[in-house]
């Protein structure tokens, strides 16, 4: 008769595991026996079902809000349904949404979200730029295409892209796909791959349509943007975007785009918001408190709620959060920033530095990283989960192991918060980790590990930005690259002839990779610092420079300019037999631009003179240079003399690996075989030359191996084909900005039109 002491039996621990299982890192499920004990004290989720029986995950714990439901922005949700609508009628559609802090524009988006999944046969993809700042060009694109490939099937290690092949895309397109997109070409050239993610994109589009959700757009890379917009604006594209930003840092490629501005809540939906957040509506006094300080942030209004429930200020009493004393007396922070310092004061010391470690690293970190550069005393093990469970930080689905910021304005208030001392050791400690062989495959160290240099103020800087300036110009990242080689040099002439000389290679290498973009801007970066060098130093170094800026002067059509300033440094040059060639090799060209072909083989005859057989210490220079003489001599009619030209060029471009010089190679072959009459030979060799073209991402050349085949098919009467072949041609002509090879296109087309119409 004696009373039996209460026990956890076995099963009892059987559905406690099973509960421990099913949950996911930072979250909390709970039974229906904790939830009818606990309900009036702790606010749940949904009900789920997990092997033990029913399941709820705890929302709330002390008034802590683990997820905030979406109320309200009808206006909002009616633009993006918009853009759903017009996807779904097989157009295009994209609307922006801009807003400050906190204003609940990724909430909208996860709305948006859930209300596209239901609409069959939509394919969606979410991304965030705030995930991608720093993975370079093409990010958001890359960001973009993985999302799609999970959503089409499991996704093997090693192969992210693999599931694309249900698109109709060959292994061997995938493969070449993924290579460009994460390692960029041989040459460095990202265009040529642009119209294969274009294809790929509009493929996925059919026949329901691609909803992409980017959060964030304005960090996103330009070169993706440019892309996203031109698909955008592609008839019948089926293809929708929609994208939140914050006002005044719109990207000038997102400037034309419909932009919608989130204001702050009214009332109703700020009081709706919290009743749905905390389980119960306010009061009328907590609410106008609330609601008065938060000026219609929601994001504020929620940290106003939790601060007043954590500091025992409101209770729940009577279905309704009431005042436990005169909330006059509650000191509440004026602003979502001083809430958030406030809410980090109450953390462990060792969650803070692990915080603020982050906040350094960046928006979006690998937790190990972080960990990794703590001393062992603040390296707690489940820090990261347990910021996760408290809010601060959510795990990034596309990166395994990463974490980001709940909210930027966190990272910021805990930056704030740092001296500048510390903070330059965060920057080096983090730099001295990032380096090590345990996170080789980090994306974009050298990148990262400069940028953390150049904020420490370290010695090393000018090295880890040469490094950084390397990767970024071998992925074609041109601006970039010369930003972090004009980094390099510093600010001022170095103490010593030698680092002058390498502050001279630095200079030369940042206006090789300017003049790929922005030739312009090269002289008026080059200038300057050959003023301020001793012009009597390193005159050869000085020389591949003004070379560098000859070479600007031809693409920008300053033949005269370009003719002086070589002319001026062929002596100097002299000195050594390869500056000298590529002297004589850039003033060749400039005899060509004159009509002058017959002095131009001259002078790259002299060039290779100069070189006297010996190996080139640049491995593009042979291969470069006898493609330019190989077409002298055809337009000289020296047919043989080309073919052994283009010959030999081919074989300097796959002794020294380069895919780009062998596709020109390939593709000059090919012409001298139509010369022949030799068609069917020429198509197949212009096949060869397109995957090779395609494989080391020459845009230019791609459309031009298009253009050809087209004009080919064309004479041969296969109309259909050649106007395919033409239409490819235009776009990446148009992707590659080559205007000229875009007009050739659209002329042949126009001429096809008319002489064999489509069938």
């Amino acid at each position: 008769g004696g009373r039996v002491p209460w026990r956890v039996t076995g099963a009892g621990l059987e559905r406690s595991a099973a509960l421990a299982q099913a949950a996911s890192p930072g979250e909390v499920l709970a039974g229906a026996a904790a939830k009818v004990l606990l309900e009036e004290a702790v606010r749940f989720g949904a009900e789920r079902a997990v092997s033990s029986g029913a399941a709820w995950r705890v929302e709330g714990l002390g008034g802590v809000v683990r997820g905030v439901p979406f109320v309200g922005r009808v206006d909002a949700l009616v633009a993006a349904r918009a853009v759903v609508e017009s996807v779904r009628a097989g157009q295009g559609g994209v609307r922006l949404f801009a807003g400050a802090a906190g204003v609940g524009k990724s909430r909208l988006l996860e709305a948006v979200a859930e209300s596209a999944s239901q609409v069959a046969s939509l394919r969606v993809v979410r991304t965030s730029a705030e995930d991608l700042r720093g993975a370079g060009a093409m990010g958001l694109m890359r960001s973009v295409l993985t999302g799609l490939a999970r959503a089409l099937g499991p996704v093997p290690d090693g192969a992210p892209l693999q599931p694309l092949g249900a698109l109709g895309l060959s292994a061997q397109e995938v493969a070449a796909l993924w290579r460009r997109l994460s390692h960029g070409g041989p040459s460095g050239q990202l265009q040529a791959g642009d119209a294969t993610v274009t294809e790929t994109l509009l493929r996925a589009a059919r026949p329901g349509g691609v909803l992409l959700l980017v959060d964030d757009v304005h960090h996103a890379d330009v070169a993706s943007l440019e892309l996203l917009v031109s698909l955008l604006s592609t008839p019948g594209s089926r293809v929708g975007l929609v994208a939140t930003t914050v006002p005044d840092v719109l990207p000038v490629a997102l400037a034309p785009l419909p932009l919608s501005v989130l204001e702050g809540m009214p009332r109703p939906e700020l009081r709706a918001l919290l009743g749905a957040a905390f389980g119960a509506l306010p009061s009328a006094e907590v609410e106008k408190l609330v609601v008065e300080r938060a000026q219609g942030n929601p994001s504020f209004a929620l940290e106003l709620m939790r601060a007043l429930v954590e500091r025992g200020a409101v209770q729940r009493l009577g279905g309704s959060w009431q005042a436990t004393a005169p909330l006059g007396e509650a000191a509440l922070p004026d602003s979502l920033g001083l809430a958030l310092g406030a809410r980090l004061d109450l953390l462990p010391p060792q969650l803070q530095r692990f915080l603020t470690r982050a906040a350094v690293e960046g928006s979006v970190f690998p937790s190990a990283l972080v960990r990794a550069s703590l001393p062992a005393e603040d390296a707690v093990e489940d820090a990261a989960e347990l910021l996760v469970a408290d809010g601060w930080l959510v795990e990034v689905a596309e990166r395994p192991g990463c974490l980001r910021f709940m909210q930027e304005l966190s990272r910021q208030v805990l930056l704030e918060r740092l001296p500048a001392s510390a903070l330059r050791r965060s920057h080096q400690e983090l730099a001295e980790v990032l380096a090590q062989d345990a996170f080789a495959a980090e994306p974009a160290r050298e990148v990262r590990v400069a940028d953390h240099l150049l904020a420490a103020a370290a010695p090393g800087a000018a090295a880890a930005c040469e490094r950084a300036g390397e990767r970024l110009s071998a992925r074609g990242e041109w601006r970039a690259a010369s930003d972090y080689f004009r980094r390099a040099m510093g600010d001022a002439p170095g103490a010593t002839p030698a680092a002058r000389l390498w502050q001279l290679g630095m200079l030369t290498r940042a206006c090789t990779c300017l003049t790929q973009v922005d030739p312009a801007a090269v002289e008026p970066l080059a200038a300057p610092w050959l003023e301020k060098l001793p012009d009597t130093e390193s005159p050869a170094a000085r020389a591949e420079v003004v070379r560098r800026v000859a070479s600007a002067d031809l693409k920008l059509g300053r033949v005269a300019a370009a003719e002086a300033r070589l002319l001026a440094i062929r002596t100097v040059a002299a000195a050594d037999p390869e500056v000298l060639a590529w002297v004589l090799g850039e003033q060749a060209r400039a005899r060509e631009a004159r009509g002058d072909i017959a002095g131009a083989v001259d002078l790259l005859t002299q060039s290779f003179q100069r070189m006297g057989g010996r190996p080139a210490r640049a491995s593009d220079f042979y291969w470069e240079h006898l493609n330019l003489l190989g077409r002298l001599q055809l337009r000289l009619q020296q047919t043989e003399k080309a073919r052994a030209s283009f010959t030999h060029a081919s074989e300097q471009a796959r002794a020294t690996g380069h895919v780009v010089g062998q596709a020109r190679a390939l593709s000059n072959l090919a012409g001298l075989r139509v010369l022949a009459g030799e068609h069917a030979a020429a198509l197949a060799e212009l096949e060869r030359a397109l995957v090779l073209a395609e494989q080391g991402g020459d845009a230019q050349e791609a459309a031009r191996i298009h253009y050809n085949v087209g004009r080919l098919l064309g004479a041969g009467g296969r109309a259909d084909e050649a106007r395919e072949r033409l239409e490819r041609a235009r776009e990446r002509a148009r992707l590659a900005g080559w205007r000229e090879g875009e007009a050739l296109a659209t002329q042949a087309l126009v001429a096809l039109g008319v002489h064999a119409p489509r069938s």
